[in-house]
């Protein structure tokens, strides 16, 4: 089974500039309304995992076989 993923349709908080990316769900967060997501950024010697909060109300769900992310680009 492909992992569920979401796509941000609406730009807010952290994420405003990535609007049309598409991030792995990790949990949902009922109390919040929002879903924690899998991202990651590169340093000099590493990649590394963050996990990030993104808005139910700034996004939809999708079964994406690639999760872009914004050390694509």
């Amino acid at each position: 089974m492909k992992p569920e993923n979401l796509r941000i349709i609406k730009g807010h908080g952290w994420y405003k500039n990535f609007v049309g990316h598409v991030y792995e769900i990790v949990e949902e967060d009922f109390i919040q309304e929002a879903y924690l997501v899998k991202t990651w950024y590169t340093t000099e010697d590493d990649i590394r995992m963050k996990l990030c909060v993104v808005f139910k109300e700034d996004c939809e769900i999708e079964i994406s076989e690639k999760v872009v992310q914004e050390s694509d680009y």
